[in-house]
C-alpha cells in the first residue's frame, strides 16, 4: 500500500482557488522500507559502550550553601522528610541516566569529568575538563554509586566559574574513546 498511486491536492487553496483539489498524481517507481536498528540491537550485535558523563561547574548554578537555589545544593535527608528529593538537581541527573545507562557499560567503569570550574591544586585556573575523582591518569569511577561519591566529593571542593564551554571535555571523551577503540569499530 506504500507504493500505491496517490492523487496530489493542491492545500493552498486561498491564492490558487482555480487550482483547487486534486492536481496530479503521485506514481512512485520504486520504494524501500529500512528498518533503523534499536539501543538494544546495537547492544546485541557486540556493540560496546562506555558511559561519560560530564557536570557542569559553572557559577551560573548558585553557589551551594549561600543560594537554596544552587543546582550543586548539598544532598538534604531533611528535604526527604519532608517529601522532597534529598538529592540536587544534577545528582538526580546522574541517577536517572546512570540507572539506565550504567548497565550497559562494558567495563562497569564510568568515565566522569567536570568543566568550568576551579578545582583544587591549579593556581586558581578554571578547568574545562577535570577528573570527578581527582585522578587525572584514571578519570573512571566504578558505578552509578561510585560516580554519586565523585560527584559529591567534588562539588565540595570545585570552585564554580565559568563560562560554560564544553569543547574540551567532549575532545577529551572523544580521544579516550578513539585510544580504548583500537582497531574495534562497535565499541563507543
Amino acid at each position: 500500500d506504500l507504493i500505491a498511486h496517490r492523487p496530489l491536492v493542491l492545500l493552498d487553496r486561498k491564492n490558487r482557488p482555480d487550482l483547487a483539489g486534486k492536481c496530479g498524481t503521485l506514481i512512485p517507481a520504486s520504494a524501500k522500507i529500512y528498518r533503523l536498528p534499536s539501543f538494544l540491537d546495537y547492544v546485541s550485535m557486540g556493540c560496546e559502550i562506555s558511559l561519560s558523563v560530564a557536570v557542569d561547574f559553572t557559577a551560573s548554578n548558585g553557589t551551594p550553601g549561600k543560594d537554596p537555589h544552587s543546582l550543586h545544593r548539598p544532598y538534604d535527608p531533611a528535604r526527604a522528610a519532608a517529601g522532597q528529593s534529598a538529592w540536587n538537581e544534577y545528582q538526580q541527573a546522574l541517577i536517572a541516566v546512570g540507572e539506565i545507562l550504567a548497565p550497559y557499560d562494558s567495563d562497569k567503569q564510568i568515565t566522569a569529568f567536570g568543566f568550568g570550574g576551579i578545582p583544587p591544586g591549579t593556581s586558581a585556573q578554571v578547568s574545562f575538563c577535570f577528573p570527578l575523582n581527582g585522578d587525572g591518569a584514571k578519570p573512571e569511577v566504578p558505578g552509578v554509586q561510585g560516580l554519586l561519591d565523585s560527584y559529591a566529593q567534588a562539588a565540595q571542593v570545585v570552585t564554580l566559574y565559568g563560562p560554560t564551554n564544553m569543547a574540551e571535555v567532549i575532545s577529551r571523551v572523544n580521544s579516550i574513546m578513539r585510544e580504548v577503540q583500537g582497531g574495534k569499530r562497535l565499541m563507543y
